[in-house]
């Protein structure tokens, strides 16, 4: 049997010339190739029930999947990801954020059970700080968390973690970094 992969909105030939243009030399590719990275080491703390294997910016879904997974004794296995694209791309107040969507499937059991497939999509967003000085204090579009505890932290000019009182390194510019993912 041939299930086809779910479908994804490529934006690729709307927003690559506009990203190309404001990031000359910028290699799209690696961005996906970025993406999944993202989804592998997901599933794969999932699978080893650490959180700790990923990010800050995806930890949060991956501490949720990890206690589903261990109430129904899940497992995941043979994940494939079938396509990344250009979903939007945005460049405003100081911060570019490109949203690429992706294509996947998996196996999942739960217990002593067949393992089913299952096809999912994902958006995974990618964030560059352009001008920190112009991006406004009380910008939440950043999902930056504290490296120890994982709390929100509220823009870009933070020092101390609010809640643990951790120093904070200043963000890193000039690179793209993951801001989030969301399963759709």
């Amino acid at each position: 049997e041939v299930v086809e992969p779910k479908s994804l909105s490529s934006m690729d030939s709307i927003y690559l010339d506009q990203i190309n243009k404001d990031f000359p030399g910028i290699n799209i590719n690696e961005l996906k190739s970025m993406c999944k990275d993202t989804i592998f080491s997901m599933f794969k703390a999932i699978n080893a029930k650490d959180s700790g294997l990923v990010e800050p910016c995806v930890r949060k879904i991956v501490e949720s999947k990890i206690a589903d997974a261990k109430e129904k004794d899940a497992k995941y296995s043979s994940i494939n990801i079938h396509k990344v694209v250009v979903s939007k791309y945005e460049n405003n107040k100081g911060v570019a954020t490109i949203h690429f969507g992706c294509s996947f499937e998996y196996y999942y059991s739960e217990g002593k059970k067949e393992a089913k497939r299952i096809q999912d999509r994902a958006m995974i967003d990618f964030v560059y700080v352009i001008d920190e000085n112009i991006v406004e204090p009380s910008l939440k579009l950043l999902g930056l968390n504290c490296p120890n505890c994982g709390s929100p932290l509220t823009n870009t000019g933070v020092k101390v973690c609010s809640y643990c009182k951790t120093p904070i390194v200043e963000f890193v510019k000039r690179v793209w970094t993951c801001n989030g993912v969301k399963f759709y």
